[in-house]
Parts: C-alpha cells; sequence; structure tokens
C-alpha cells in the first residue's frame, strides 16, 4: 500500500487533483515527506514561498500551476518544498526567521552590551536540541510536574493530620451519640 501526501478537499482544487491523478504532476509518497514549521513572519508568506518556488523549477512538477499555489494551505506547500528541496528550503527559512529577527533587535532597540565570556555563556545556554527526550513532555501546557521527597512527604503528614482530627471528630460524635 502506498501512502501519499495529499491535501484536504476543502484545500485542493479540482484541477490540481486531477493533474495529479493523470500523472502530469507528481507525488510525494509518506515515507518521503519532510515537514517543517513556517512561522507568521513578514518575508515568509505564502507568497513569499511561492516566489522562493519559482526559482526552483524543480519543485514545480509537485505544486499546483499559477494562482492554483495561493489557495493552498502554507503549510502543505512548504512541506511539499521542503520534501523537494530539503535543505536549501529549510536554509532559506532560517534566512528569513534570522533577518527578521535582525530587523526586530534594531526596531526596537533590544541590543544590550555584556562582556564576551558573559555573551560566549549565554549564547552556549540557549542553544537546543531537536531531538526529543523525555523531558520535552514536561513543557506541555496539561503536564504535571513532579514532586520532590520532601513536598511527598509534607503532603503526607498534612493528609495523616487531617485523618487524626477527622477521627477526634468522629470519637466525640460518638461519646454524644452514648
Amino acid at each position: 500500500m502506498l501512502t501519499i501526501f495529499v491535501l484536504i478537499a476543502d484545500q485542493v482544487t479540482i484541477y490540481f487533483l486531477k493533474d495529479q491523478v493523470s500523472g502530469r504532476k507528481k507525488r510525494i509518497y509518506g515515507p518521503n515527506v519532510h515537514h517543517i514549521t513556517i512561522p507568521a513572519y513578514e518575508g515568509l508568506t505564502l507568497k513569499d514561498i511561492a516566489e522562493f518556488a519559482q526559482d526552483h523549477p524543480q519543485v514545480n512538477d509537485y505544486l499546483p500551476d499559477g494562482k492554483e499555489v495561493m489557495k493552498m494551505s502554507k503549510q502543505w506547500i512548504s512541506n511539499v518544498i521542503h520534501s523537494v528541496l530539503k535543505k536549501t528550503f529549510s536554509d532559506w527559512v532560517k534566512q528569513q526567521v534570522e533577518k527578521r529577527n535582525r530587523e526586530m533587535v534594531v526596531e526596537r532597540g533590544l541590543t544590550i552590551e555584556m562582556d564576551p565570556e558573559v555573551a560566549a555563556a549565554f549564547e552556549a545556554s540557549t542553544k537546543t536540541s531537536v531531538l526529543h527526550g523525555a523531558g520535552v513532555h514536561m513543557l506541555k501546557a496539561g503536564s504535571k510536574r513532579r514532586r520532590t521527597k520532601a513536598e511527598i512527604a509534607s503532603g503526607n503528614d498534612a493528609k495523616t493530620e487531617e485523618e487524626n482530627i477527622i477521627r477526634i471528630k468522629m470519637a466525640r460524635l460518638d461519646e454524644m451519640e452514648q
């Protein structure tokens, strides 16, 4: 069984589907799809991405013709381009993000002065890994933080104290009933 990377019915035109079924447009099969996340930045709009794709003719075999590209999902178009061009496209996206970030720093006056040693330590500390270890689940909004042994012990102490208070009250109630 082949898995093909296609669009949801309300995001695709009948003409593009016809081109894919007839073989005029190429398909990307499931295992060959490379997903990429594109931030909503100036310079990374669907129009900008479509213009980038025009400079790479090998991508046109996988995308709708002309104005139909603008009717498609930005995420789908980006994933198709990334699947075909791989590093070329991801490098372009990184350049656009860095360009936008540099502009924001200048526009909003976000620069600060610091010692080169402190700057190097800060730079090293903000590097992140793209691999997802077990700790990545702790970043989810609904995840619970694990309690320390001290927190567990204090929770148990409070629970035991509450149980003792309830026992005392129950004993007093029993005495009153007799």
